[in-house]
């Protein structure tokens, strides 16, 4: 998380019909992550939510705080 504090706490990585990579993320801000393969969509708590993703490897999505999980966030990378 860029400039907030913010911090990812379990990391976990499917692969099946589709790979998957999904996180818990604490605080809210901008979570930056590289990947070398642009994803096909993003998840925030279950939602499908804009991310961007550069050549270089850079893929980003914005966190918002969740007051009633303690300020944690899914977030899902789907390849």
């Amino acid at each position: 998380m860029l400039n907030c504090g913010g911090t990812i706490v379990d990391v976990e990585c499917r692969d099946g019909n589709g790979s998957e990579v999904n996180m818990m993320v604490e605080g809210a801000g901008r979570l930056l992550v590289f990947s070398s393969v642009r994803p096909q969509r993003c998840l925030v708590d279950g939602f499908e939510d804009a991310f961007e993703w550069e050549n270089g490897g850079n893929l980003s999505v914005d966190v918002s705080w969740k007051q009633d999980k303690n300020g944690i966030s899914d977030v899902a990378f789907c390849y």
